[in-house]
């Protein structure tokens, strides 16, 4: 019977033997392998930051003629608009004063800014700014809105056109472009009469609208008819 420590080798043998390498001669030398590293993965670069354009010419300068059409007489030219900007502002009995519109949406006269349509959307006059929506200037108890055909409607506080006995005003030559200089045009006439005016007496010069491009122009100086 094999003693004790035999067996015990014998076991420790037996355990060995699946990892113990067979025995057929001398082993080849083990060829190194190289596996080949990874490229490093690309890092995504952000897109360019996109340059914003100023916002700068805004207000074509469309020909436009601002005219009032009553019963039993010709229309009457109040103020008009050329291809070149100049803007010719009429009164019986007198020359023409001139003003010139600029397309950043300034209109201005001998003495300084009479009008401002500012890129967000806010029409300045002198003692006054209306928020424009489209083509409503909206009023406090209503608004002007300048239809396709250039006719300036007067709104009620309902949002209805109503019915003035002073005649009607037509932009005449007016279309989609047009909106920019048609409302300064308006906006500037309701400056000079004191009828259409929002404001009465002689209130303090209004501050300039957000997002101005015609502080250039700004002086302490009245519009037309002030």
């Amino acid at each position: 019977m094999l003693s004790s420590r035999t067996q015990l080798a014998s076991i420790a043998l037996l355990a060995l033997l699946p990892v113990l390498p067979a025995c057929r001669g001398p082993r080849a030398p083990e060829r190194a392998v190289t596996v080949p590293s990874a490229a490093p993965a690309a890092v995504a670069q952000p897109p360019p930051a996109r340059k914003t354009a100023p916002k700068t010419a805004h207000c074509p300068r469309v020909p436009l003629r601002l005219t009032v059409r009553g019963s039993g007489h010709a229309p009457i030219t109040v103020l008009s608009l050329d291809a070149s900007g100049r803007v010719a502002v009429f009164s019986p009995g007198a020359s023409p004063l001139e003003a010139r519109l600029d397309p950043k949406g300034c209109l201005v006269g001998p003495d300084g800014l009479w009008a401002e349509l500012s890129p967000e959307g806010s029409l300045w006059t002198q003692h006054e700014s209306l928020p424009v929506h489209g083509a409503t200037i909206e009023l406090p108890n209503g608004g002007l809105r300048i239809e396709p055909d250039g006719t300036v409607d007067r709104l009620g506080a309902d949002g209805g056109a109503e019915l003035t006995g002073s005649g009607v005003f037509v932009l005449e030559g007016y279309r989609p472009d047009a909106q920019c200089a048609g409302q300064l045009l308006v906006a500037t006439f309701m400056a000079m009469m004191p009828s259409m005016a929002v404001v009465d007496g002689h209130p303090a010069m209004a501050p300039a609208p957000s997002g101005s491009l015609c502080n250039e122009y700004r002086s302490d100086a009245g519009a037309p008819g002030h």
